[in-house]
């Protein structure tokens, strides 16, 4: 492969910290695989000294599959090094190429002892620290309200709800989450609780939240500042508005005499904000207006009323509307003892649930990183760390934080650091990543003195498309800076192409469609009332349609290619709100989709109804629930016949009319109802005598619920939902024995607090659908057609509205109560978290959409919908300024703002009030923009309905003997789709890649393959007996994993297994059905002493070998040097039965000739024996 010189640099640079600033489709994965590869083989460092540290245990398990394949090509190309490589890629399975919680564990559990762990810790699931967490929760408010404590009654009066407890103590656990991203989290919030205790003004004034909220007002009035000059100069040009001048000038005087005592005194400051007034403009007589510029009178008034008034003077009233010194100061000391109790309530919190973990021998994913630290402040653990990763990888560090930055800083050593991944990228905050921590070292790392410590910018993108790329630059260029995006989009971020593209015109479109309402008289009007996902949906179904069959081009390949549905894929920013949308409109269209969206899967309809058969089960007079189960298939009622039960029966519950209608009532549906309710007691009362689970599948299958799923469109998807609650219900058994109530009341609190995001997965990569996916789920993937949707769509600032906000380093931000008075209002530490978080919220907003656009590789569709484009139009022609940029609300605005001088924008410029004076010609990008309206696509959506019902017609009618009445095209195309056939049909059957065993029992014609259709979920199936493949599995295993030095008896084979289940190698169920006495006879056989003697013993060795153009994959099982030459031993756990020694040694003869002849070719070295050992009777049998 041609490397870049960027890539060369990050592949061979060392003695050096490296951060890679990888941009998007850049080859950071290629680059660090080939560093690493390169380090093994050319400095002959072990995989096992090498510590990779990535983002997910999928592109850990991607990392290690890269990694052998390289390691496996080089043994096939330089057999001489076999050896050397076979080591590694049997080392390969234990080296540290993990995710930063597993790399934890492993830790963990070799040094247990020094933290006083249970060494065979679980680690707790998403049920079990649920449960806990009650459990403390319910223990730390028992305790409070027992002992009367003032401050945290306190407490409970001013954040706590009015009905119950779940607000503060909702309050109370996020408040324990948050802070587990500190490396001392208790301590952090100690610290933050003290910085409360301010006594005077002095200190207020220092503050880190009034350096916060001075900043933010700097920014703006800089940047007024900036624009009245940038307007005087406008003024001055010919045509321009120069009665203008004064008033603008006496804004800048106001800017200078604000920004003077914003620095003098905050009071000061706050008296003068809020007396400003703006100097009129003059006058400009009728006469003088024809001589001036329109255009350059529109920007200067733009300019004043945009960036000097609304987004400067009048945006920091409105920040600072709560804020009076004297006020502050009084609100920060009363909130202070609140805040300490706040501490003592979370530290209390934290011990319990540290207790009840400990009492059950687990620990919860936080635990794993602060557990790590605590062993890491150990010196000599440090050391041995330090000495034993040679080099230390981290990708995706843009997405890390500062607990898992302190364990990588204790372990490190001077220069051995490679950290990649792209600050644009970050969009992960909400899991409390802190990008912060990969721009210091962005801007440290870039500087030439900064020695050991380097700064390698990965620039081309292998990925997209030229003209996609010159878009990206284009739009983010404009609005991507320190303040918005946090990283300046300079031209070391730009984008640059790195594949070739034929030239292609409207490869990138940004569509706007106008969702206005249509006149009640117009022919369309009845199907004019819809929401903005409804409209895009319809259009972009429309586009896909058109898009299918034409090709795209795949730069890889080099060759153009059919576009299918699989190539395309729908993003949005959450797609929860318009997933129901987008799957009836395709559907509607016969469009194939599939929504890869990780919204909680209770969500989803089919798993919703079953929830409410086991409420009703639970408790039955539950009227919402009863009606949705009477009204499904379950309960087989229909809308009349409830209608009919409710008109009898109106008041009461919806349980108690069922009971009076059977009682008043002898008919069918009388009948109906008792055969209902009946169910419904026997279910009642089986879920008492059965396990949970098992109590579900049976539920699932009596109903024929689980198979009416089936029946339905995305039935397969359907049922694995379904399955996914089975799971969940196991998961939940496993930990407690408490039933069906406790189990929705779990469930119920998954769904509130949206702590289940695991959905169910049946879609194969070669399936040809449409994908629907959040732009989160995108990330580091591609396709050749993207449709980003849902621009206009507003950011959420939900967050923002809570009683006490968080931030990493301004601390706590509670609003101010003063029961008594009943004062409520925003303190000063929650204005500047707000200002702060705000920044934050946009700037990874902002990455969020940098991230959707760089997936495309050929084609980018873009799509936003608005009610009235002429008002969009203005409020982007107002200003590029960042103080209106951080004004928008949505990621359209942004794009529109950037676009606006842009050539291809005129049709946007048309709607526009004011005029524009220039093109811009910076621009680099062309693009095509459409501005669609509601009539015109209903028209389109109503044409392409009527062609199919024509065509329906047509086929419905059709008849052989009458063909000469139908147009011969449709004839033709019909004749040719039903006798059709595929050209390669010859080359469906032909084998690319096989293992050896397989291709062994094709020699000897013994290849039978039985297909067993499990219709039982994985964990309803209780295995008591290991079938005879399993047997041999664990065989295998426990030989690969013996130490050959301590297998002088039972005892000590014995000692090796029981250690191998602690450190959770095997189950109880495994270990049990291994029998040393068995293993103990093979190492006292003749084999297996000339093993034990040898001083080379290789096990379990993968190979590949090329045999017949078919790729040949396998593992032996051992091989050992004697004498120069290798014997080879194969085990075999099969029984004999009536099969001679002789005939066995036949039946694998062809298998073991294939192990020599790669073990041959790949070591120079020839096999003088190969047996195979048959434990059944205990016996090596010679095949070669």
């Amino acid at each position: 492969m041609a490397w870049t010189d960027a890539q060369q640099s990050a592949i061979d640079s060392r003695g050096e910290n490296l951060l890679v600033s990888a941009a998007a489709g850049s080859g950071k994965t290629a680059v660090l695989v080939q560093r690493i590869i390169d380090i093994v083989l050319n400095e002959k460092v072990d995989v096992q000294n090498l510590l990779i540290v990535t983002f997910t245990n999928a592109a850990a398990a991607e990392m290690k599959d890269r990694i052998q394949k390289m390691l496996m090509q080089r043994m096939l190309d330089n057999p001489q090094e076999s050896h050397y490589l076979t080591k590694q890629i049997q080392n390969l399975p234990r080296a540290s190429i993990s995710t930063m919680h597993s790399f934890c564990i492993d830790i963990l559990r070799r040094n247990f002892h020094m933290l006083d762990l249970d060494p065979s810790f679980k680690i707790a699931n998403n049920a079990l620290v649920s449960i806990m967490k009650t459990q403390a929760m319910e223990s730390l408010f028992d305790e409070a309200y027992d002992s009367d404590d003032v401050l945290f009654l306190s407490l409970v009066d001013s954040y706590g709800g009015t009905k119950d407890d779940k607000k503060l103590s909702d309050l109370i656990d996020k408040v324990y989450n948050f802070i587990q991203s500190q490396p001392y989290p208790l301590k952090w919030l100690e610290s933050e609780a003290e910085s409360f205790n301010i006594s005077s003004f002095d200190e207020l004034s220092t503050s880190k939240w009034m350096q916060v909220i001075k900043d933010d007002i700097r920014i703006k009035l800089d940047a007024a500042y900036d624009a009245g000059k940038k307007a005087i100069e406008l003024c001055k040009l010919e045509g321009g508005p120069l009665p203008y001048l004064a008033a603008i000038e006496d804004d800048l005087l106001l800017i200078d005499d604000l920004k003077s005592k914003l620095e003098q005194s905050f009071a000061d400051f706050i008296q003068a904000i809020a007396e400003v007034k703006h100097s009129r403009f003059a006058a400009i007589s009728k006469k003088m207006k024809e001589e001036l510029d329109v255009a350059l009178v529109d920007e200067v008034k733009a300019i004043r009323d945009t960036d000097i008034k609304a987004s400067g003077i009048k945006a920091i009233q409105k920040s600072i509307k709560n804020i009076s010194q004297g006020f502050q100061l009084e609100d920060i000391k009363n909130l202070y003892p609140l805040m300490k109790a706040l501490y003592k309530t979370v530290a209390r919190y934290d011990e319990l649930y540290s207790e009840i973990k400990l009492a059950n021998s687990v620990l919860d994913f936080s635990d794993l990183e602060h557990y790590a630290l605590r062993l890491l402040e150990n010196e000599a653990v440090r050391e041995d760390l330090r000495a034993k990763y040679t080099y230390i990888f981290f990708d995706e560090y843009q997405d890390s934080n500062i607990v898992q930055e302190t364990i990588i800083s204790a372990i490190k050593r001077e220069d051995n650091l490679f950290l990649v991944g792209d600050v644009k990228q970050s969009i992960y905050r909400f899991r409390l990543a802190d990008p912060t921590l990969f721009i210091d070292k962005y801007h440290s790392y870039a500087k030439a003195d900064d020695r050991p410590n380097k700064r390698i910018d990965l620039s081309n993108n292998f990925r997209s498309r030229p003209a996609i790329l010159e878009f990206i630059n284009d739009i983010f260029s404009a609005i991507m800076n320190e303040d918005l995006g946090e990283v300046a989009y300079d031209d070391s971020a730009k984008l640059i192409p790195g594949m070739d593209f034929p030239v292609e015109k409207n490869k990138v479109e940004l569509v706007v469609l106008e969702n206005h309402k249509l006149e009640e008289d117009d022919e369309l009007a009845e199907d004019a009332d819809m929401d903005n996902p409804e409209l895009e949906a319809m259009y972009v179904s429309s586009r896909i349609k058109e898009l299918l069959g034409k090709e795209h081009y795949n730069p890889k390949a080099k060759e153009f290619q059919k576009i299918t549905y699989r190539d395309i894929v729908i993003l949005m920013r959450s797609p929860k709100s318009s997933i129901a949308a987008f799957e009836k409109v395709l559907k509607d269209d016969r469009i194939p989709c599939y929504v890869d969206y990780s919204a909680s899967y209770y969500d989803v309809l089919e798993v919703k109804l079953f929830i409410d058969l086991l409420k009703i089960i639970d408790n039955i007079e539950q009227d919402e629930a009863l009606l949705a189960v009477m009204n499904s298939s379950i309960g087989g009622f229909s809308l009349d016949e409830i209608i009919e039960i409710r008109v009898a029966y109106k008041k009461g519950a919806i349980y108690q009319a069922l009971l009076s209608y059977m009682a008043d009532n002898d008919n069918e549906l009388s009948i109906k109802i008792n055969t209902f309710l009946d169910r419904i007691k026997t279910y009642r009362f089986k879920e008492k005598l059965q396990r949970l689970d098992e109590f579900l599948w049976y539920l699932m299958n009596d109903t024929g619920y689980y198979s009416d799923l089936a029946a339905m469109p995305g039935g397969q998807m359907r049922q694995e939902n379904l399955k996914a609650l089975l799971d969940k219900a196991s998961e939940f058994q496993s930990n407690t024995t408490n039933g069906l109530f406790n189990f929705l009341h779990y469930i119920d609190k998954l769904l509130k607090d949206k702590g289940d995001t695991q959905e169910a997965k049946a879609l194969s990569e070669s399936e040809d659908r449409v994908r629907i996916m959040s732009i989160h789920k995108s990330k580091g993937l591609e396709f050749p057609v993207v449709f980003v949707c849902g621009l206009s769509k507003g950011f959420n600032k939900a967050d923002f509205k809570q009683d006490i906000m968080l931030h990493n380093s301004l601390g706590i931000g509670p609003k101010y109560v003063d029961l008594d008075k009943n004062v409520y209002r925003e303190s000063l530490p929650k204005t500047a978290i707000k200002i702060q978080s705000n920044k934050e919220m946009l700037s990874e907003e902002l990455r969020i959409l940098y991230v959707a656009l760089t997936r495309a590789v050929d084609t980018l569709i873009m799509v936003g919908s608005v009610k009235d484009i002429e008002k969009l139009a203005t409020r982007a022609s107002k200003s590029t300024s960042t103080s209106y940029l951080l004004s928008q609300s949505n990621y359209l605005s942004w794009m529109l703002i950037a676009l606006y001088k842009h050539r291809d924008a005129s049709a946007l410029r048309d709607y526009a009030v004011r005029e524009v004076i220039e093109d811009d010609t910076s621009y680099k990008s062309s693009f095509k923009l459409s501005l669609v309206a509601k009539y015109d696509l209903l028209k389109l959506s109503q044409r392409e309905r009527e062609d199919i019902d024509n065509m329906e017609a047509i086929l419905r009618d059709y008849k052989a003997d009458s063909s000469e009445t139908l147009n011969p095209e449709v004839i033709s195309v019909i004749n040719s789709r039903f006798s059709y056939e595929y050209p390669y049909k010859e080359q469906t059957m032909q084998v690319s890649k096989t293992s050896a065993t397989m291709l062994a029992k094709s020699v000897l014609d013994a290849s039978k393959i039985s297909v067993v259709i499990q219709s039982m979920p994985r964990f309803m199936q209780k295995v008591k007996t290991f079938s005879a493949s399993q047997r041999g599995t664990l065989m295998h295993f426990a030989m690969q994993n013996i130490n050959l030095n301590q297998v002088a008896s039972p005892s000590e084979i014995e000692d090796q297994l029981d250690m191998m289940h602690v450190n959770e190698l095997l189950t109880s169920e495994e270990r049990a059905s291994l029998d040393s006495e068995m293993l103990y006879e093979f190492f006292c056989s003749e084999l297996g002493k000339r093993m034990r003697r040898s001083k080379n013993v290789i096990r379990e060795n993968s190979f590949m070998l090329k045999k017949d153009e078919v790729l040949v994959s396998g593992v032996i099982d051992s091989y050992f040097e004697e004498d120069g030459e290798w014997v080879l031993v194969d085990y075999k756990t099969d029984y004999l039965g009536t099969d001679s020694k002789k005939d066995k040694a036949e039946m694998y003869r062809p298998q073991l000739e294939l192990y020599k002849e790669a073990l041959e070719s790949s070591t120079d070295k020839p096999v003088k024996e190969a047996y195979i050992y048959l434990f059944d009777i205990q016996e090596a049998v010679r095949v070669i």
